[in-house]
């Protein structure tokens, strides 16, 4: 099943990002968040800033299933690089990936946090947008007996990937 958004932006083509990211240690690091998992966001955001040593500048959207507004993006648009999440049902998978690829096209590298199960809408709401090759950190989808220690245990492994994923060339 594919995910999409009724309305695309005008295609363009993506910038490089604009340095690249040898260690987030220092870097501002925006984190686009829509907050439907808070432990986990809360612990991604703690891990990227005490253990990495980001300075992170958090942006919690109103409604997880729509785009960031423009004002959101274009300040998001100023730090180094930048998480977005979580995309973890259909609608705000797309509404995660828009964001996504709308920061990758300011030039700014990109982490997208999608859980295991909407990999793949998220994949293909990339694809559709044009942007195939965006980065995405997987991490298992939370059940319903999950706890919030154990998602934020998913957390910590999430944030070892989306910093290597931040310093990939």
């Amino acid at each position: 099943m594919e995910v999409m958004l009724p309305i695309w932006p005008k295609q363009t083509v993506l910038q490089e990002a604009t340095a690249d990211i040898a260690s987030v240690r220092g870097v501002d690091l925006a984190f686009v968040d829509d907050y439907l998992d808070a432990e986990l966001a809360d612990e991604v955001e703690k891990q990227l800033t005490e253990v990495h040593g980001a300075r992170v500048k958090r942006f919690i959207k109103k409604s997880g299933n729509t785009p960031s507004p423009k004002p959101v993006i274009e300040e998001a648009a100023q730090c180094g690089a930048a998480v977005v999440g979580v995309a973890m049902c259909g609608s705000c998978t797309a509404a995660t990936v828009y964001d996504a690829v709308a920061l990758e096209r300011k030039g700014v590298r990109t982490v997208t946090i999608v859980w295991d199960t909407f990999e793949k809408a998220a994949r293909s709401a990339a694809r559709i947008q044009g942007s195939p090759d965006i980065r995405f950190a997987v991490i298992p989808s939370r059940k319903g007996s999950d706890t919030a220690e154990e998602q934020r245990g998913k957390a910590r492994v999430a944030t070892e990937e989306i910093v290597r994923l931040l310093m990939a060339e």
